[in-house]
């Protein structure tokens, strides 16, 4: 599963193989390396924490 974290997007849940969310279109590789898969914390002071998977790395 992928993540797509814009806060207007409707649904932000897609699947591993999607290039674009199939919601608002967005780009789902942030800074073409990132690829959100889950969300570890929203209990954070500042925002909300994610997995990230480094598509140019063996480590997440």
């Amino acid at each position: 599963m992928t993540w797509w974290i814009n806060p207007n997007c409707s649904k932000p849940y897609n699947t591993e193989d999607t290039l674009f969310c199939q919601a608002c279109g967005s780009e789902l590789l942030l800074a073409e390396r990132y690829r959100v898969i889950g969300l570890l914390s929203d209990k954070g002071a500042f925002g909300k924490t994610y997995e990230v998977l480094d598509h140019n790395s063996d480590q997440s």
